[in-house]
């Protein structure tokens, strides 16, 4: 797949987001107000609104994550600077929550569809997204804004069926999604530091909307099922020592990896959640273990909403119901 290049449009604002101008304060400066841009959607009758940031150390994998209230002209706090694009993959939501938690359930209504787009062409998307930034040389993520605000479970129809008809990310497009910062610096392994560039932007709102998408009959895909669990309760290691005899060579590498060694993460997950209940594990122990497995970390940093739907996913896939 390729990009469009025909379809770029510029933004002087912040032109140090389209080129790199390798000037750290200029850089923050127009990151700011790329940010300020979009939030200022949030208005003040929606307060309070927390927007939400997050950064991955490019040695340890150290994660963690930042909420800030957002009173007016959005700023970082000094985030940005503190947690340094050359030492930090740096993480935003383009939507905003009542709470400072990256929760579904606290998510404000929104006019932002949003979508992981991967390697294929932003703009073969019907309608073409309103913004789009290129994280490696041949991925994208991408925006769009509408003319009218969506409640959560609207909202998120627009971006799946975005994502589903074109090609995204499958696990690209729910509405507390972390994102890459325009203007910072991609450090994961074979992305050679990658600059991550915005490619386009435009202000103007969508009228146009997405045409539906639906799988034999269902919207976007498989069945799920609610789940309750603590996912806190047990120690991988001391999961993997009970039930080390009833896991396969590979459930149990990936229970023990402490990073990432494959390339399909969804693929690892499958796996480890797949063995271990297979083994006769309980919810609360499969869900221990693949929280803090580093291939689930890697594709949702610390997001219980995407720990719930994978498990709830995967587990009605295989028949536990």
């Amino acid at each position: 797949m390729g990009i469009t290049l025909k379809n770029f449009s510029y933004h002087d604002d912040f032109m140090s987001l389209f080129d790199d101008f390798d000037d750290d304060e200029i850089t923050i400066r127009d990151q700011e107000l790329f940010l300020a841009r979009l939030w200022d959607g949030f208005t003040m009758a929606d307060y309070p609104s927390y927007g939400l940031f997050a950064f991955r150390h490019r040695k340890t994998g150290q994660f963690v994550e930042k909420s800030m209230q957002i009173t007016g002209l959005a700023k970082s706090n000094g985030l940005l600077a503190q947690y340094s694009r050359w030492d930090w993959d740096q993480y935003f939501c383009p939507n905003m929550f009542s709470e400072p938690k990256r929760l579904k359930k606290f998510a404000r209504d929104t006019r932002y569809a949003l979508c992981d787009v991967d390697d294929a062409d932003p703009f073969a998307f019907e309608p073409h997204p309103s913004i789009v930034w290129q994280t490696s040389e041949v991925r994208t993520q991408a925006l769009w804004m509408w003319d009218e605000k969506y409640n959560l479970q609207e909202a998120e129809a627009h971006s799946r069926a975005l994502t589903y008809r074109h090609g995204g990310d499958k696990n690209g497009w729910p509405v507390n999604k972390l994102l890459r910062i325009p203007g910072s610096i991609n450090h994961k392994k074979g992305r050679d530091e990658h600059f991550v560039r915005l490619l386009h932007y435009d202000e103007r709102p969508i009228s146009a909307r997405p045409k539906p998408f639906a799988v034999e009959g269902r919207s976007y895909g498989a069945a799920t099922i609610m789940l309750d669990f603590d996912h806190k309760a047990f120690e991988p290691a001391s999961v993997l020592k009970k039930y080390r005899r009833d896991l396969d060579p590979k459930a149990r590498t990936l229970i023990r990896d402490k990073r990432v060694y494959e390339n399909n993460r969804s693929a690892q997950i499958f796996h480890v959640t797949a063995a271990l209940h297979e083994a006769g594990a309980t919810l609360d122990e499969i869900a221990s273990v693949v929280w803090r497995n580093p291939y689930f970390q890697d594709k949702y940093p610390n997001d219980l909403d995407a720990l719930h739907d994978e498990l709830s996913r995967i587990l009605a896939k295989i028949g536990e119901t």
